[in-house]
């Protein structure tokens, strides 16, 4: 009887945290440093873009249809993860995921560490504040990926117009190792295609606040490292809550937890 009452303390509480947590860490944020722009690109430099070139492909992959296997990693309990994965009668959306796309388990990886460790005053720049990393996934984009169609004829996955509905307060980088072009994908921001651009391009911007869908391409596959931001008031360890690559993950499961 007390472990359920724990467990229902719990859970209310991660839910305020959710609603309003990190929406008034946000405001406390922005009164220091500011508000950012919706969006950046940049391009990493040539040597770190054939080492991720030369890691990725090779990395341990993770599937949909197997990945109730993947559910214990590190950090797991402070990392808020998407409700609809593990559910049985979704059998049949994880399969179609399966046919569409590649995830890598990239926990530990110094050299992809280092990597990102190098892009922190771009970051720093951007969102005018300190951050925390709080998500690191990477993934392939198969080729003529279609979107995945789950119960109620609920379109699901990247290649749909959406929002990701992050609390305030936080952002995604994605980082491409292919060309952006119509053979090898590429991205749509509020209804704009960026494409035509040279492997190695990276997009910083306001994932829960415009549109946005990958495209697959048509030949090739579309290699993506993606992170997660959160803004901090100060400096913390920045990569201390960087994940495994998982299907699910997405950020902290409070605004305080990126301090500790």
């Amino acid at each position: 009887m007390l472990t359920y009452i724990n467990r229902g303390i719990k859970n209310k509480l991660a839910k305020f945290m959710r609603i309003y947590g990190f929406s008034i860490h946000e405001k406390i944020v922005n009164f220091f440093y500011g508000d950012f722009p919706n969006m950046h690109l940049f391009h990493i430099d040539k040597k770190n873009f054939e080492l991720l070139k030369k890691i990725i492909p090779f990395l341990k992959k993770i599937k949909f249809s197997n990945y109730s296997n993947q559910k214990d990693f590190k950090n797991s309990e402070i990392l808020e993860k998407k409700s609809w994965i593990f559910n049985k009668r979704d059998q049949f959306v994880y399969d179609q995921f399966d046919q569409t796309q590649e995830w890598f388990d990239i926990e530990d990886n110094q050299e992809i560490k280092n990597f990102i460790k190098s892009l922190f005053p771009l970051f720093k720049e951007y969102l005018k504040s300190h951050f925390s990393v709080v998500n690191l996934r990477v993934w392939n984009n198969l080729p003529n990926g279609q979107p995945v169609v789950g119960r109620n004829e609920k379109v699901r996955g990247t290649y749909r117009d959406h929002k990701d509905g992050f609390p305030p307060g936080h952002v995604k980088v994605m980082i491409y190792l292919i060309p952006l072009d119509d053979e090898h994908g590429y991205f749509i921001i509020e209804h704009e295609a960026i494409k035509n651009k040279e492997a190695g391009l990276g997009i910083i911007f306001r994932n829960s606040d415009v549109l946005h869908r990958a495209v697959s391409g048509t030949k090739n596959n579309r290699y993506v490292l993606e992170l997660t931001l959160q803004r901090t008031l100060f400096k913390v360890d920045q990569l201390k809550y960087s994940y495994p690559s998982t299907p699910d993950t997405m950020y902290l499961l409070g605004p305080l937890q990126a301090y500790f």
